[in-house]
């Protein structure tokens, strides 16, 4: 499944690919055993509950997984990232504090480590950064932590 982390649905080329081919340097915010670390750090018993709910949410309806990946991408275009992270916050808010902890690290505790290692490229000046849109609304949020170091944010899109 990692391998396939950098091909589209389609395995046409993703943006990392057509930025190297446009001679731009490509870098992570976090390699993927630091990804894979929060997944392994779990539980046998809460790797098996996030399991079951994937497998769950695969066997959906295609035309169900289509409508909430549909809501999904409407909000984005509407630049409503609020939305992804009330669904991120629905989505872990049941299950218990365990559920809840788990969210928050992959959400909040990314998110800090994602703008700790922004912030000497953005110094730097002329880098662009992707990030899930869930990491970016919210007091949390990439954004306000941003801010919250005196950088000026400004939608561009």
């Amino acid at each position: 499944m990692v391998e396939k982390l950098n091909r589209s649905p389609s395995g046409a080329p993703v943006l990392d690919d057509r930025l190297r081919d446009a001679g731009k340097p490509v870098f992570g915010l976090e390699t993927v055993g630091e990804n894979l670390a929060v997944y392994a750090e779990l539980p046998e018993s809460q790797q098996i509950d996030f399991l079951r709910s994937t497998v769950t949410a695969f066997e959906m309806p295609s035309q169900i997984r289509r409508t909430v990946r549909e809501a999904d991408i409407r909000a984005y275009l509407a630049g409503d990232t609020g939305f992804l992270l009330q669904r991120w916050n629905a989505a872990f808010s049941g299950g218990g504090p365990a559920r809840r902890q788990f969210g928050d690290r992959l959400l909040r505790e990314r998110s800090v480590l994602f703008v700790e290692r922004m912030v000497p490229w953005i110094e730097k000046g002329g880098t662009f950064f992707a990030i899930g849109a869930a990491h970016l609304p919210g007091k949390d949020g990439v954004i306000a932590r941003l801010q919250g170091r005196g950088f000026n944010v400004t939608r561009v899109y």
